[in-house]
């Protein structure tokens, strides 16, 4: 698949609420927003009095389609999804809508049906969470998706009216419209104990209520994960809240205030319908599903993680080709590293070089920020964590309690212990090669538990490389393993 991370694609979402351009770029399973902006147009707002689309948002809308048509021009995008949602495909006049949107801009929308846009929601899920299995709800302004997934395939999925700008009724008269439209699915409550994966502005700004309530350190929607009854007790307060008291709770979006009753009652009755176990805030839908549904099996199989951190590598790193001798490395560091360490740790090698372009008084606290940050990682949370501490350590062996007091509640001591080990190993092999893997290749750290040592093993004609600087960094990162360093002569990393 060479080159086709280089394809630029764009997706036009003309929503029920809002109308979106996104272009993505970055690699193909891991798509990157380049550029992505939205507009409030509310083309929905008036499918339950007549029918039909709102005149004034389906002109704002059109002027705004004219200027994305522009702008997908002038950034050459190659490939363009136009996809309508709810609003369009209930209106009566929504195809007439569509005409009139070919013949000003020549972007020519897709009217999906409830089950494609249902299907599309799931496969962005699947995208974005990894060994996705449990029930998938995706709440626009017009419809609500619902789908089930299992191991990586959507087995039952269905739309239904129950969007915010659908019930225009009280929030405690929308109940029983809700749970008259919950009572036919029969298939959700297979989820019970399980997983609810939530998809959608409204249900994301709940997340961001509950950490700002709680203070959570990372303010990240994506795999932000609550168990049902913190979850239960959010909307329950949120539901009975007028638009004009939701200003005095924290982390409100402004834009939502409006619908976020309504959204929160939709989501509390969906909670006591299905009773998952938990649920888990999902940032990919609609839009990465259709840019997954087209990728390759053989790319919708790459792992998401090394996928971006491969991205990042290439892009940012001095010394590109050292994460694998890292890798290598780093082998056997520590006891019970497992299957899903593996991956953290040659995910942490293609990080490790993220900020050499700091200045060196700030490279720590720089790669730590990025890596804590950075909206391309599809990981938990404690896993984002154990990456940001290894990087970190990458380029300082000194404790800084304040970076320690941003993970509080997301990682454990023996990870955080891990992380540095981890972090100091890859400064040490950056600094004996220099940045060449082939260097790195010819020397060996050797774990000597019952001798209670940490031998560095080089070759002969490497002794020239073993100066103070290199002395100095294997001494502290054998403190930090309770070892004793040591240096020894030998034939390379394969003779032991």
């Amino acid at each position: 698949m060479e080159g086709y991370a280089g394809v630029r694609r764009a997706v036009v979402d003309i929503g029920s609420n809002s109308i979106r351009l996104v272009v993505f770029g970055g690699p193909a399973r891991v798509p990157v927003a380049v550029f992505n902006e939205k507009v409030l147009s509310g083309l929905g707002s008036t499918l339950h009095d007549n029918d039909r689309l709102d005149p004034a948002g389906a002109a704002l809308a059109l002027t705004n389609l004219e200027r994305f048509a522009t702008l997908l021009k002038i950034m050459a995008v190659e490939q363009v999804d136009v996809v309508a949602t709810a609003a369009v495909r209930d209106a009566r006049d929504g195809e007439s809508f569509v005409r009139d949107l070919y013949r000003r801009t020549g972007l020519d929308a897709r009217i999906l049906t409830g089950a494609e846009e249902a299907a599309l929601s799931a496969l962005g899920v699947i995208a974005g969470i990894p060994k996705v299995d449990g029930i998938m709800g995706d709440l626009g302004g017009g419809s609500l998706e619902l789908a089930q997934i299992a191991a990586g395939k959507t087995t039952e999925r269905t739309t239904l009216p129950l969007g915010p700008l659908r019930l225009q009724t009280p929030v405690i008269k929308a109940k029983a419209q809700i749970d008259a439209a919950f009572a036919g699915l029969d298939w959700l409550k297979t989820a019970r104990d399980g997983m609810l994966y939530l998809v959608g502005g409204s249900w994301r700004a709940l997340a961001r209520i509950h950490m700002a309530q709680t203070d959570y350190p990372l303010r990240l929607v994506h795999r932000y994960r609550l168990r049902r009854h913190d979850m239960l007790s959010l909307t329950d307060l949120v539901a009975r809240q007028s638009p004009e008291s939701l200003r005095r709770l924290p982390g409100v979006p402004p834009r939502r205030r409006g619908v976020l009753p309504h959204a929160s009652l939709l989501l509390n009755r969906l909670l006591r319908h299905i009773q998952p176990h938990s649920v888990e805030f999902c940032a990919y839908g609609l839009r990465e599903g259709l840019l997954y549904a087209d990728l390759p099996p053989e790319v919708q199989s790459e792992d998401s993680l090394l996928a971006a951190c491969g991205d990042i590598n290439a892009q940012a790193s001095r010394f590109p080709g050292l994460a694998p001798a890292l890798h290598r490395w780093t082998a056997n560091l520590v006891d019970g590293e497992g299957k899903h360490g593996t991956l953290l740790r040659e995910a942490a090698g293609l990080l490790s070089d993220i900020a050499w372009r700091a200045h060196p008084d700030h490279r720590a606290n720089d790669a730590f920020r990025q890596v804590f940050t950075h909206p391309g990682l599809l990981v938990e949370h404690r896993d984002r964590a154990f990456l940001a501490l290894a990087v970190y350590h990458r380029y300082t062996g000194k404790e800084m309690p304040q970076v320690l007091d941003q993970l509080h509640g997301l990682i454990r001591g023996e990870e955080v212990q891990r992380a540095r080990i981890l972090g100091l190993a890859f400064r040490l092999g950056e600094t004996i090669s220099g940045g060449d893997p082939t260097t790195l290749d010819r020397f060996a750290l050797l774990r000597r538990k019952d001798e209670g040592r940490l031998c560095l093993r080089h070759t002969a004609a490497d002794r020239a490389l073993l100066g103070e600087v290199v002395v100095k960094r294997l001494n502290g990162l054998a403190t930090t393993m309770a070892l004793r360093p040591a240096i020894e002569e030998g034939h390379g990393p394969g003779s032991e």
